[in-house]
């Protein structure tokens, strides 16, 4: 890999030097070819890909991880590397030059690492202009005759860089151009540059006066880098400024940059939370993405993060959507459509040793995200990022046991060992070790490991699941350990609040039940053991009704979003709730439809409406249909619309905070006179199946999606959008709203008893009688003389 990038290292000079005008810096091209070529030939005005300014950093991370790993080396010249055509740009002199030609070696530290990551920092700080900055109150100065420095100088100390040009691969903002500024990638690899250039420099250059120098440098540019932006789904940004919206409608995610390939993001919870949250946002709408690599990044991205369930989900995906040719090489696509390249098979091994082992300065983490199904297994030989050899691994869920055996290359290695499953102690040869907590709150223990000696450490794992979960005292249907989230349906005259009990697994683990404090309300129950913890949820609530406007009036389940009264009506077509299409929408910022009829939707369920359309859609954007709505920014709605000319559609479209998102929709359906339409949407958890039907038998899938809203309010909506024509009247048929959550136990009614007066020793009869409303508890009875 070193000589590959040594290859390409004069390509790099004349990319930093063409592109930017830079001196004595690097920037590694949108390419790698084996072939040694490291210039730029590859332009697509749609794909900027010379605008990635963190490439270099990421192409530089792999050596200095190697470093970690092994500590300084001699690296073996290749047969193809030219030390001539890289003398300059490695800063070697000819003394150096005549060493690595008589000795056929480079120094890992003071050859190549170290001036490789000197000219990278050269480059960031060429990039970075004065000019450009951003102030304290969040003011762009654009080359206004200020500079940042004078900002600073003044007592601004918010002050900040702006990052431009800029290219987030392969994204663009929403309604923006692909080229932008503040790309958050450039941000976390600016940061991760200079973390790495300054470990280097000061572990191969203690004392040295001179490179301190460049130490200053680094500081003072790293303390003016743009700071990290949240939007409004809690999401890190993918572009660090509030005028440039997130899309999250893309299967690319490159502003994870700070969880993988870097790792800011494991000491920053806030930064890790916000990554996931991007992770979420984007795979909610491309999860079925045809390119590996979509999916290759996010299990890179999720391994990091310590996250098994969302690490599960791409590694299924491309299990089973055929991506592997029988020579391991990988397509580009699934189903062995496209082009022939090494994504998923590159990517694998790293996906499975990172969910095994994390490891970083000086911290190892064992099973950070271990997937649910691999209770039991060992992998040996893997290297720790502390020049520490993994002589083993093994772990054994069900018994509770976990081990770890490592050998260090350094004569003195301290190490903060923890486990990412949760776990009660840790021994190394019986004595039990003392657990600390780290400033971000992890159980730890404290290793001093020197050269050459081998430590296996035994860890006891806890356990935190439940072995039942019941409510009013009866076991939940769908109940698994490890399923945390839960929704019931409250019946109809439940005189009282349901009651939740459960059970842990283990007998040393703790469990605190806090009960639902009304009808409709969450209860929680926490299970506690050693440094473990988990929460499980019950979530109570009423279920939704049908309607067959069949009456003049509106039933009292039905709210409605900026009603206009002149518009709807229930007896100018009786037995259809018409609505009649006028100007509005909901649209990011622009949120005015007007007549959205709603009713509360608890849990899960499925809502069908039949629409009949007076006419066909005709003029622009004339929509009706059925939506699941939280408010005006989030929700997933599915109409029929005139899209533009001679394009009508079966058109589905989300928005998760102001962001939207048209993930499917179908082309000129064969709808014919008299223009019904029947849709249908299913929801299970936070997951949506949209169907539509021409006959109100049929029903044919027009996608599936994965959509995150809360306090979900379902319905009708007919709208225009930009619009202004009236001549369209909806008709709905009905609304129905079948809800599929379990529905809480009833508690038995006993008859009143009546009073006995019975002669001692003499036999008699006794009738009990009772009523159940949900016949599902047993009547028993016991007595006593």
């Amino acid at each position: 890999y070193i000589n590959l990038m040594l290859r390409q290292l004069p390509g790099w000079v004349n990319h930093a030097t063409n592109v930017y005008g830079m001196t004595d810096a690097i920037l590694a091209p949108p390419r790698t070819d084996g072939v040694g070529g490291g210039d730029a030939y590859h332009f697509l005005s749609g794909y900027p890909h010379l605008y990635v300014n963190g490439i270099t950093d990421w192409l530089l991370i792999p050596i200095f991880e190697y470093w970690q790993c092994y500590g300084n080396s001699q690296v073996p010249i290749g047969q193809d590397v030219n030390i001539n055509d890289v003398k300059t740009v490695l800063g070697l002199t000819d003394a150096d030059v005549a060493r690595i030609n008589s000795d056929g070696y480079f120094d890992l530290e003071k050859d190549l690492l170290f001036p490789l990551l000197d000219k990278n920092m050269n480059f960031w700080l060429q990039f970075a202009s004065e000019r450009y900055y951003k102030d304290g109150n969040g003011v762009n100065h654009v080359n206004d005759g200020t500079t940042l420095s004078a900002a600073i100088a003044a007592g601004d100390t918010k002050a900040k860089y702006i990052f431009a040009p800029g290219y987030s691969p392969e994204n663009a903002p929403s309604g923006g151009n692909v080229m932008a500024f503040n790309s958050t990638m450039d941000i976390s690899a600016a940061k991760n540059s200079v973390y790495m250039a300054e470990t280097v420099l000061k572990a191969v250059y203690p004392g040295d006066a001179e490179k301190a120098t460049k130490l200053a440098q680094w500081e003072a540019f790293a303390s003016k880098v743009p700071v990290y932006l949240y939007n409004s789904d809690g999401a890190l940004q993918e572009w660090c400024d509030p005028s440039l919206k997130d899309n999250y409608s893309h299967r690319h995610t490159s502003h994870a940059y700070s969880a993988w390939p870097a790792h800011e993001a494991m000491g920053d919870p806030a930064l890790a939370v916000g990554v996931q949250r991007a992770l979420d946002m984007r795979y909610s709408y491309n999860a079925s993405a045809a390119e590996s690599h979509a999916h290759d990044h996010r299990a890179l991205v999720e391994a990091r993060l310590g996250n098994a369930s969302g690490l599960a989900t791409p590694l299924m995906w491309l299990t089973k959507n055929n991506y592997r040719f029988n020579s391991f090489m990988t397509s580009h696509n699934n189903s062995l459509g496209s082009a022939y390249c090494t994504d998923l098979n590159d990517s694998y091994p790293g996906i499975i040793n990172e969910s095994l082992v994390y490891s970083y300065d000086n911290r190892i983490k064992i099973l950070p995200a271990l997937l649910s199904d691999l209770n039991k297994g060992s992998i040996t030989g893997l290297r720790a990022r502390c020049n520490t050899l993994v002589n083993a691994l093994v772990w054994d869920i069900n018994a509770k046991t976990a081990s770890i055996t490592l050998t260090t290359d350094r004569d003195i290695n301290p190490i903060m060992l923890g486990c990412g499953v949760p776990w009660k102690k840790a021994s190394i040869n019986g004595a039990e070790q003392e657990i600390k907590t780290d400033t971000l709150g992890a159980p730890y223990i404290d290793l001093t490991l020197s050269k050459g000696n081998t430590v296996t450490i035994d860890f006891e794992l806890a356990d935190t699941t439940l072995s039942s979960l019941k409510v009013n005292g009866k076991p939940l249907s769908n109940f698994s350990p490890v399923v945390y989230n839960y929704s019931m349906l409250i019946p109809s005259g439940m005189p009282s609040t349901p009651q939740v009990t459960a059970t842990a697994n283990s007998p040393s683990a703790t469990v605190a039940i806090t009960q639902a404090s009304a009808m409709s309300g969450q209860a929680t129950v926490t299970v506690t053991d050693g440094n473990g913890k988990s929460v499980y949820t019950v979530n109570f609530g009423y279920a939704g009704s049908s309607d067959e406007f069949s009456g003049s009036t509106l039933g009292s389940q039905w709210s409605w979003v900026r009603e206009d009264p002149t518009k709807w009506s229930l007896t100018n077509n009786p037995g259809f709730m018409t609505i009649t299409p006028q100007t509005g929408d909901l649209n990011t910022t622009t949120n005015t439809a007007k007549n959205i009829l709603l009713q509360n939707a608890f849990g899960d369920w499925t809502m069908e409406s039949k629409l009949v359309f007076s006419i066909m859609p005709h003029a622009q954007y004339q929509q009706g249909g059925i939506i699941a709505y939280q408010d005006d920014n989030n929700y997933l709605k599915v109409d029929w619309e005139y899209y533009s000319a001679n394009t009508l559609r079966f058109n589905v479209i989300s928005e998760s905070g102001g962001t939207v998102t048209t993930p499917f929709y179908v082309t000129n359906p064969a709808v014919n006179s008299p223009y019904n339409v029947w849709f249908r949407m299913v929801k299970s958890a936070n997951n949506y199946s949209i169907y539509y039907s021409l006959d109100g038998n049929t029903f044919a899938l027009i996608g599936s999606t994965s959509v995150t809203l809360s306090n979900i309010r379902a319905g009708l909506i007919a709208y225009n959008r930009t619009g202004t024509s009236t001549d369209l009247n909806v008709m709905f048929d009905y609304f129905h709203l079948t809800n599929t959550s379990e529905q809480v136990n009833s508690s038995p009614t006993l008859a009143a008893l009546p009073n006995y007066t019975v002669d001692e020793g003499k036999l008699f009869a006794l009738s009990l009688s009772g009523s159940d409303s949900d016949t599902n508890d047993a009547l028993t009875y016991s007595a006593t003389n």
